[in-house]
């Protein structure tokens, strides 16, 4: 049963890095086109294609009512992650004012 938790951890954990690969992509991107070639678009997706694989292995015997709550925590981990970058923009505009 452990490998089946071990694997749900893992999809919550690379379903982060996933998204958080394809919005560093999406600052670099210029255009939809360049931002699907660009090397970081690549790497998420597949990252998300390999937590959506541990994921299916995780339901193979833990039921949906914990799984799927599991999975919905990857959210609020995402959103602390993001409130770091927001931070770092905040400081980087205020700084652009006073130039």
């Amino acid at each position: 049963m452990a490998l089946y938790y071990s694997s749900l951890v893992a999809a919550i954990l690379l379903g982060i890095a996933g998204q958080i690969a394809l919005k560093s992509a999406a600052n670099v991107s210029a255009t939809i086109i360049t931002q699907f070639l660009n090397p970081l678009t690549m790497i998420g997706l597949a990252v998300y294609v390999f937590a959506a694989l541990c994921y299916i292995l995780a339901l193979k015997k833990i039921p949906v009512s914990i799984a799927f709550p599991s999975v919905a925590a990857s959210y609020a981990i995402h959103h602390i992650h993001s409130l770091n970058d927001l931070a770092e923009n905040r400081v980087a505009s205020i700084e652009m004012r006073l130039r």
